[in-house]
């Protein structure tokens, strides 16, 4: 393994623990009940279909896949903390729609330039 794609999951393992952390260390245990404000849906949304089309559509066709590594994660990782503090009633489903959002960008399938030669290793 070369080392861009070790900092890959380093990066991915990192981030996909921090949306779980946030969950459990600013989410309320019991929250009550409130009626769903559309306006945060849409924007929890927006930055979840961004970050799926940033992997599906962007990330696949770059040379130096980091930056949009990373701006995927982050708008999934965001979209979650978005959730936890606007949206409380709903976190445990924004958790596991940034959960699996995230784990789309697993780094065994991303293609990094090798270091050496500079081929793509997968």
């Amino acid at each position: 393994m070369n080392s861009p794609k070790l900092i890959l999951w380093i990066i991915w393992v990192s981030l996909l623990s921090f949306i779980v952390y946030y969950r459990f260390a600013y989410g309320a245990e019991m929250p009550e009940e409130e009626p769903l404000n559309i306006i945060f849906v849409i924007l929890i949304s927006c930055l979840l279909l961004g970050s799926l089309t940033c992997r599906v559509l962007v990330l696949p066709r770059q040379d130096n896949p980091f930056a949009f590594f990373v701006g995927g994660l982050a708008a999934a990782e965001g979209a979650m903390l978005l959730g936890v503090l606007l949206i409380p009633y709903y976190q445990d489903l924004v958790l596991a729609m940034s959960f699996a959002c995230m784990v789309t960008y697993f780094p065994y399938f991303i293609k990094v330039p090798n270091p050496v030669d500079g081929a793509k290793e997968f």
